[in-house]
């Protein structure tokens, strides 16, 4: 399993997400919205309008899925677990 985020510099969720995904020896990739894909990339990704950031989806092996927003995942990786 691994956590791919799409955030930004100087956003206190988006670090929330990294450090939950460390704590909990997850593997993630992150990209930063703006300089490694666009703002109208991730909304292609995302198939909807991404108001807020992150944006984050879980890879498992072939499958990537959509979770949403930092509580998202937090409360996807406590069911899982």
């Amino acid at each position: 399993m691994q956590v791919i985020i799409y955030g930004r510099d100087h956003c206190a969720s988006c670090d929330k997400t990294k450090l939950l995904c460390q704590m909990k020896s997850i593997a993630f990739q992150y990209h930063s919205v703006g300089s490694d894909i666009s703002v109208d990339e991730l909304r292609s990704k995302v198939g909807q309008r991404a108001t807020s950031l992150p944006q984050i989806f879980l890879a498992e092996g072939d499958t990537i899925r959509y979770v949403g927003g930092y509580d998202d995942l937090r409360s996807t990786l406590q069911r899982m677990h």
